[in-house]
């Protein structure tokens, strides 16, 4: 599940594209990507089906699920977005909740 903290939910403008990625624990590009609108959230989401980014690469043991609000419109990481993480899991996890809490700097 994707959602927003009640204290950044005013920042999120319903058209503001909202991106929710998955990468390898120590981090790189995206292996999987999942492409959202703020009036969507809070969302639930799955990755099953998604198209994987990183060719025939191995899915690494442990991956982070992360969310951006883009304030630039894309998937270009600019300060004044808004963001959040899940702690590390395993690729085959479920359940999981990710919390927009931060603005990047």
């Amino acid at each position: 599940r994707l959602q927003v903290d009640g204290a950044l939910a005013a920042r999120v403008g319903a058209d503001d594209p909202v991106f929710v990625f998955v990468r390898g624990e120590a981090g790189g590009p995206p292996l999987a990507a999942l492409r959202f609108k703020g009036s969507e959230l809070p969302v639930d989401f799955s990755f099953d089906g998604a198209t994987l980014m990183m060719g025939d690469a191995a899915v690494p043991e442990r991956i982070v699920v992360a969310a951006r609000v883009s304030k630039g419109g894309d998937a270009t990481a600019r300060p004044g977005d808004l963001e959040g993480a899940s702690t590390p899991v395993t690729p085959d996890a479920a359940g999981i909740t990710v919390t927009i809490e931060r603005v990047r700097e």
